[in-house]
Parts: structure tokens; sequence; C-alpha cells
């Protein structure tokens, strides 16, 4: 049969379905080894529940650099443990919005809310500290120094030199480039970034104690942002979401001091329908040779991975009861003690990636993959068989009810995916069936297009790398 173009790819809807109705939820696009340009799709990791702390959400997690991994919820700093038993190191007054968090080797310093918070990780004690201006924004450290933006104005703030606990009115400068506001700072490579709403400054420590930081003369990069909590340094480089004086803007990594377009039309038109993407919120994470940047749109109700070895944007929804699709259990993560830490959004559970885990928390993980549109130039094609390529025979061992023998769902669309067929249900094999093909026959007629899509719910392991279809 011939194989169906273009089936392992990213999510790719255009601004109208009856153009393309590409779409990947919970896999992710990874090259077959030794078949240069052949790719295959996999199932996200699960999510297992190793703790529930008493109270939530998760509003940030952090491992410092002696490694010490600490929760923010609502009200409370819990210090984690191997094991995952946890211990509450002071409260704060109740917040649920992000924080942000960095230390300096003496201190864990969290800012929420506008206010500063240093938990000493000698003492151990956690004390308020007084904004030197209107308030803390987000944190970055530099060379023995912690810096913040003061929210609403062109000035960060610095502390002094290992110690969080202490910031001088005077110990201030000003994005000079241009006057809008600072909007998100995060500091990579012994450099701080300021993002305003139009622009973003490059900041070097220079090494003198009287006039410890300076801007990066000759480097402007003339891209803004509008969603602070978008910005997340990794690696090499600096992800966000945009923000410019000409309008909206894509999501940008930097590459060097050039800004470069990551994002898709297909993304950037989901995020035109959203109410606001001023609250979206930026993680990074790394997996099996991939380096994931996800971005969370809380009132956009998705989540969205870019990894950066493909290129490739995928969907990583959360399926509740009644079918619905809303955003990833969690938009925080950490590494700790050797695994991928995730809070939970809306209660104080704790999660960790577990590629032998097929759900989220203790809900069903939803896969989906929607293929392109075939199209036949207003020629009748009767479709006689569709095979989706997957490796089967991995239905669970064992009386665990679903998974035992595990179901793929297909479903067409002849009208440009504005309306789909019925679900028609076929086995991907029980356990050790690996010869089971999945197959489906007699699928009717189309006239002008048609587009498949296949999905499932089953807790098991998914790989799919292709489908054939036969037509007439």
């Amino acid at each position: 049969m011939p194989a169906l173009p273009n089936f392992c790819a990213p999510s790719g809807q255009s601004r109208s379905p009856f153009i393309s109705v590409d779409s990947t939820k919970n896999l992710y696009l990874e090259e077959i080894p030794n078949e240069r340009g052949r790719m295959a799709l996999y199932s996200m990791p699960g999510l297992r529940v190793v703790a529930t702390l008493p109270s939530g959400p998760i509003r940030g997690l952090y491992t410092t650099g002696s490694g010490r991994t600490f929760a923010v919820t609502s009200t409370t700093l819990f210090e984690l443990f191997a094991g995952w038993t946890f211990l509450s190191r002071g409260t704060i007054p109740t917040a649920t919005g992000p924080v942000s968090m960095e230390d300096n080797g003496f201190h864990l310093f969290f800012t929420s809310n506008g206010q500063g918070f240093a938990f000493n990780l000698v003492t151990p004690a956690l004390a308020v500290v007084t904004p030197p201006g209107l308030g803390f924004g987000q944190v970055g450290f530099l060379n023995g120094y912690l810096a913040s933006n003061d929210p609403g104005t062109n000035r960060f703030y610095f502390s002094d030199p290992l110690d969080a606990t202490t910031w001088d009115a005077l110990s201030f400068y000003e994005a000079e480039s241009s006057p809008d506001p600072i909007q998100a700072l995060t500091s990579n490579h012994h450099e701080l970034y300021l993002g305003g709403t139009h622009n973003t400054e490059v900041w070097r420590v220079t090494g003198t104690s009287l006039d410890p930081f300076a801007r990066l003369t000759g480097v402007e990069i003339v891209q803004g942002t509008l969603a602070p909590y978008s910005w997340v340094a990794a690696d090499d480089t600096v992800y966000w979401l945009g923000g410019s004086a000409h309008g909206e803007a894509p999501v940008w990594m930097l590459d060097g001091y050039t800004p470069v377009r990551i994002s898709t039309h297909a993304l950037e038109t989901r995020m035109v329908g959203m109410a606001t993407t001023t609250d979206a919120r930026g993680f990074v994470a790394r997996h099996g040779g991939h380096v994931w940047y996800g971005l969370d749109f809380p009132s956009g109700g998705e989540t969205w991975l870019y990894d950066r070895s493909t290129q490739a944007w995928t969907e990583i929804p959360h399926l509740l009861s009644g079918g619905i699709l809303t955003n990833y259990l969690s938009n925080v993560h950490c590494m700790a003690f050797g695994e991928h830490l995730w809070g939970d959004r809306a209660t104080g559970v704790l999660y960790i990636w577990d590629p032998t885990w097929h759900r989220y928390g203790t809900r069903e993980r939803l896969w989906e993959r929607t293929a392109p549109h075939l199209r036949s130039e207003g020629k009748r094609v009767t479709y006689q068989c569709f095979e989706l390529l997957m490796q089967t025979g991995v239905g669970l061992d064992g009386n665990e009810t679903p998974g035992q023998d595990p179901q793929v769902r297909l479903q067409w669309s002849d009208d440009g995916g504005l309306s789909w067929s019925m679900e028609h249900w076929c086995s991907a094999g029980h356990i050790g069936h690996t010869t089971e093909r999945v197959r489906w026959h007699r699928l009717g007629q189309a006239y002008r297009q048609r587009a498949f899509r296949v999905g499932g719910t089953d807790p098991v392991f998914i790989a799919l790398y292709g489908a054939n279809v036969e037509g007439r």
C-alpha cells in the first residue's frame, strides 16, 4: 500500500482546518537511527505521583547548586528530600501566581507577589526581605550578586555580594536603550538579560565592587515581551514569548544575540485566539537527547512543547472527564535526586517523569495524531484500507484494565476537518503479539479530500513510524 505522506510530523494546523488539520498530541518526534529523513513518534513520559504537599498549587521548584531541592506553594516553602519526604521551612503570605527562585550558595532567594524571601541554607531560617524599590520582580544570579527588576520601572536592583538579605536602595541600574519598563529578568552565561516591553538589553559583571554591572555596548535586541514568566534560560540560549511596538510577536530563541523565530504559524494562530498570553509560563526539560522548551498558556487552556533537536512543536494536553482537553498538569519543573520533578498547577501533588508509567497522574494520557489531507482534485476515491505502522504487542501483563488489549481509534474527515466520522477501533496487540497489524478496511468514499486521525488512551507505550493507505 502507498505510504501516507508526512504522517510522522509536528503539530501544524493552519488558520483554516480546510487547508491543514495537522495535529500531534502527547507524542514527540525523533529521527529513526540510520534512516536519515525518516521520523517516528513516541509517547511522552507519564507523570507518576511521588508526594502530596499539604498546600497547593506548586508555584515553583528549585534545586540549589549543592543539590538541595525546594518547592513553593500558595502558603509555604518546603524542602524536599530523597524518598520524597518533605519539611516546611516557613510560611509566606497566601498567593497563587508564579515565583522566581535563585540561590547564592548561602541563601535561597525567591520572589512572590512583589515580596522577597531569603532562606538561610545554614541556619536554617526564612526571612522577609524589604524591597529597595517598589517591589521585587524576577531574580537572577551573577558572580555573587542577586539581581531583581523593580516592577513597572526600568530599574533593576542588586544585593550585597553573597548576601540575599541586604539590598541597598542606591544599588540599582536603569535600562538605557529604551524607556519601556523591564518585564523579565534572567541570567545566563555570566550575563543578565533584561526584557522590556519592546527591547531587550544584555548586562555583564564588571568585576569592580563600586560599579559591578555594565551594559554590553553594541548589543540591542529589538524584541521585548509581554509575558514575563515565559522567559527561560537554558544551556547556551534564552527562550521567550515576544512582544514589540508593532503588535503581537512570535516565540523567540537567541542565537548569540540574534533572536530567531521558533514558533510556527499554527502556534501563532492559536495564540491569537486566546483571551490573553501575558500569563504564559515557560519551562525547560531535557530527556533522551531532547531539549524541550515548554510554553503553558493558563488563560488559553493549552500547553505546547518545542523540541530544539528536531525544531518541532507538539501539544501536551491533559484529558479531563467528558473528553475535555486542558493544560498539562504542571508548568514548573526541576531536576531533583536524578529525576524530572514536576509540581501540580492546582494542588500540592508532586510528580516525576516515568517512561514506564503511561498516565498523567491517575488519569488516562491521551495520544493523538491527525495527518495531512489527502487531496484527490475532485475525483471520487474509494478507501479500501488504512494501516497504522506502530509497535504492537504492547498490552499489559496482568489483570489491569484497560491496557491488556490496547485499542487504537481511527476517524476521518471528508469536509476539511469540520466534522469527523464515528470512532472505529482496532487492537494494538496483547502482550507479546508483536506481529499484530493495526488495519481498518472498507472506509467509504470521499470526493475532494480526506484526513485521517488516530489516537488512544490505553496506558501503554506508543511508537508510531508511519501509515499506509489503499484507495482507488
